[in-house]
């Protein structure tokens, strides 16, 4: 269906996006959410046990870790995975 995992992380509405508004420029920026709601929802459950859960030791340790050794919030660190995993996919 797609050709490159962006277009697949594009089409889920897992890419990145700043938000800037009047004075607010310096705003963080989020994941865009302009996708399917549906993609989002099916990802975040398996990026929440592969980041947090039991699964530390898995494929994914490393990548965690070191986003988690960088400073990365909790929720920066499972959208990541979540992004991850669509584009392995």
């Amino acid at each position: 269906m797609f050709k490159k995992y962006k277009q697949a992380t594009c089409f889920a509405g897992l890419t990145p996006m700043i938000h800037q508004s009047g004075t607010a420029v310096e705003a963080k920026p989020r994941i865009s959410k302009v996708g399917h709601s549906d993609i989002r929802k099916v990802l975040y459950m398996p990026a929440m046990v592969f980041s947090f859960g039991r699964y530390k030791e898995g494929a994914y340790a490393s990548f965690v870790n070191r986003l988690t050794s960088n400073g990365k919030p909790r929720m920066v660190v499972i959208v990541a995975l979540m992004r991850k995993i669509l584009s392995i996919a």
